[in-house]
């Protein structure tokens, strides 16, 4: 049967129907051809430098080689949907490294060590910088310095560990914190947890808020290199160089704390005004004027509300002054003090002369709401208080040194 079918087929062989065939000697069968692929790779393949957990790679001749170390070419790709991941791991006793290197020459370095993950710059001049966008946000340079907006922008040695901005617009850092929180930046040494600290109190709302300065020491205020003010521990407030300033008028230094007098009439414990100068006293008459002056001067203090003067008047001519003679041109009006009377001041005289009749007593009162006070004499021959006249002491030469006192 066998001689008289030209080609056999799984179709024309029915189960069971051939028992025995007869192959010739040069027909491929399984086993010679399992054999001649053994044979060649045995010839030709040769792996060199094989290890335990080496990568295998294909050499330039075509030979198998088992890698050491591997040097790779072109875009290393890890790609899948369930979490791909790369894993490097060195072993308990050592730091497994990646090292990144530009143009042959190792310029930084992903490290972990033993519960410490590290990013490294190498080289003494290396910074490591941080990019968002394509543009340089942040950077660490070689120093260890931080610098946020700037690379190379110069800050004063004492405390250029954290430099932001590079002298253009405005920069700060906020520290942002919660109702009922405070922010703060503190400040310690070594066995210390806050020497001192400036600190933000956020309340409900913002005048219920509170800005905090705190220090186990002095707070010093230091202006052009020169510490100005003080608050000393014991809470005394020093300034050790130029002058407390109220910038508005009506405010000033409070003693609201201070006890208020026994019969509890205190209007005012605010101690606000200060001031020191001069004016030119000067004479007038009920009617006529003083025509010319040897001598007008005068001084005055103002302590809060109350005015104190010194003065000295010379006439040269009295011209035809005539009526009641006043003292004028104080410094300032002379307050209503006493709602029963118009003299609301006081006053006398340190010295007087060139009288047209003997004087044995005199007295000054400013006169409210004016800046005058009435001059009142006492003549041998009348030895009563009367208003100083033209026809009983006021005269040519008539020469007045006094003080006056009040409020304003």
């Amino acid at each position: 049967m066998a001689n008289s079918l030209n080609k056999v087929t799984t179709k024309s062989i029915l189960d069971a129907t051939i028992a025995t065939a007869d192959i010739a000697d040069d027909a491929v069968t399984e086993d010679k051809l399992a054999n001649a692929i053994n044979t060649s790779i045995a010839g030709k393949a040769v792996l060199t430098g094989s290890t335990n957990n080496t990568i295998t790679t294909v050499t330039g001749a075509n030979a198998i080689q088992g890698e050491a170390n591997l040097t790779f070419d072109g875009t290393l790709k890890v790609n899948g949907d369930a979490n791909p991941s790369a894993e490097f791991d060195r072993g308990s006793a050592n730091t497994t490294n990646v090292n990144l290197k530009y143009n042959g020459t190792l310029t930084g370095q992903i490290a972990a060590a033993d519960g410490v993950f590290e990013v490294s710059a190498a080289g003494g001049s290396t910074p490591t910088a941080f990019y968002t966008n394509g543009s340089e946000r942040a950077r660490i340079d070689s120093s260890g310095r931080l610098r946020v907006g700037n690379t190379t922008a110069s800050a004063n040695s004492a405390f250029d560990d954290l430099i932001v901005g590079n002298h253009s617009g405005n920069v700060g850092i906020s520290v942002l914190g919660e109702n009922g929180q405070q922010s703060a930046l503190g400040f310690a040494k070594s066995g210390a947890l806050a020497d001192g600290y400036v600190a933000y109190n956020h309340n409900s709302t913002a005048t219920s808020s509170s800005m905090y300065i705190k220090s186990s020491g002095k707070i010093q205020f230091d202006s052009a290199d020169i510490i100005r003010a003080e608050i000393e521990p014991g809470g005394d407030v020093k300034i050790n160089d130029g002058d407390l300033v109220i910038g508005t008028a009506g405010h000033g230094i409070s003693f609201a704390a201070t006890s208020s007098s026994a019969g509890g009439g205190a209007t005012s414990e605010l101690f606000s005004d200060y001031e020191e100068g001069s004016f030119t006293p000067a004479i007038v008459a009920e009617s006529g004027s003083v025509t010319s002056y040897h001598t007008q001067e005068g001084k005055y203090t103002k302590v809060g509300r109350l005015v104190t003067c010194l003065f000295r008047v010379r006439v040269n001519n009295a011209g035809n002054a005539s009526g009641d003679i006043k003292i004028s041109a104080l410094p300032f009006t002379v307050g209503d003090t006493l709602s029963s009377t118009s003299l609301d001041g006081t006053g006398g005289p340190t010295y007087w002369g060139s009288q047209n009749t003997d004087i044995v007593q005199m007295t000054l009162s400013p006169i409210g709401s004016s800046t005058e006070a009435y001059v009142y004499v006492a003549t041998a021959a009348t030895q009563s208080l009367a208003n100083l006249r033209h026809d009983n002491a006021f005269d040519n030469n008539w020469d007045l040194r006094g003080w006056v006192t009040y409020y304003v």
